[in-house]
Formats: structure tokens, sequence, C-alpha cells
């Protein structure tokens, strides 16, 4: 081994040895301190062994409580249990119910899908029997309708040229009366200027 190495050596192993006496210092500090807290923990040991007898008592008292309350909880257990059979046994009959008035839905639902059905087909061609009918309707109502048009002009033309010819006879006959009144006024101023004689 060199000098260097051996140096190296010797400063790592110095190294060493000083973290080491710092730690053996901090470790006696620390003892300083448990060797205080000892003496007050010894104290503390003493209040708790005279302590632990209330608490001993307290347990026993506790451990009756226990077992009552275990006691209890077993009935419990016993009575749910019983209760869970019967809620399980509903559910059950229950779940059996629902299986049956599903089964009966679906059937009755079916027979309705195929009524509809029918019913469905039955209305298009009640619809579409409707739809002939009504077009036969509207073409010989349209027919009729034209007819009756065709008449009813006629005979407006026809009345028209009546009452035409009947205006032309009234303003005849009006002409014709209005010389007799004319002429039946002259008349009376000739006897009323006679004398009436």
């Amino acid at each position: 081994m060199t000098s260097d190495p051996y140096t190296e050596l010797v400063e790592f192993l110095s190294r060493k040895f000083d973290a080491i006496d710092r730690r053996l210092d901090a470790i006696e500090q620390r003892l300083a301190v448990l060797e205080v807290s000892h003496e007050a923990t010894r104290d503390d040991i003493r209040a708790l062994a005279e302590g632990q007898t209330v608490i001993n008592a307290r347990l026993d008292r506790l451990e009756s409580r226990v077992e009552a309350l275990e006691s209890r909880q077993d009935r419990f257990e016993v009575e749910t249990s019983a209760r869970f059979d019967g809620i399980e046994a509903g559910m059950v009959r229950l779940e059996a119910r629902m299986d049956r008035f599903e089964s009966e839905t679906r059937e009755r639902f079916d027979a309705l899908d195929a009524r509809m059905d029918r019913f469905e087909s039955e209305t298009r061609e009640r619809f579409d029997a409707l739809e002939a009918r009504t077009d036969r309707f509207e073409s010989e109502t349209r027919e009729r309708f034209d007819t009756l048009d065709a008449r009813t002009n006629r005979f407006e033309n026809n009345t028209r040229g009546r009452f035409d010819a009947l205006e032309v006879r009234f303003d005849r006959f009006d002409v014709d009366f209005g010389t007799v009144i004319l002429d039946h006024r002259r008349r009376l101023e000739a006897l009323e200027g006679s004398g009436g004689g």
C-alpha cells in the first residue's frame, strides 16, 4: 500500500470515527434525557398500577355488559335471520308472480298487436273503399253540377229574354195608357167647361 492510499484510508477512517463519536455523544445525551424521563415514567407507572385496579374493575363490568350485548346480538341475529328468510320467501313468490304477469302481459300484447294489425288492415281497406266511393260521388256530383249549371244558364237566358219582351210590352202599354189617360183628361175638362151638360 502506497502512502497516498494509506493517507486516504486514514482520513476516511478518521472521518468515520468522528461521525461515530458524534453519534455516541448524541446517544449519551439522549440516555441522560431518558434517565430523567425514566424516573418520571416510574412515577407514572406507579400511578398507572394504582389506576389499573380501578380500570380492571370497570373492565369486568364492561365485559359483563358486552356479554349481555352479545347475547342480545345473538337473539337479534336469529330473529333477523328468520325475518330475512321470510322476506326472501316473499321475494321468491313475488318474482314468480312477476314472471307470470310478464308472460300474461306479453301474450296480451301479442294478441293486441295481432288485433291492431287486423284493425289496421280492415281500416285501410275501408278507407280505400270510402276513397273510391268519394271519388265516384265527386265525379257524379261534378257532372250533376255541370248539368245543373247548364240548365241554370239556359233558364237565366230564357228568363232574361222573357223579361226583355215583357219590358217592351210594358213600355208600349205605358205609352198607350198615357195616351188614354190624356184623352180622358181632355174629355173631363171638356165636360166641365160645358157645364156638366
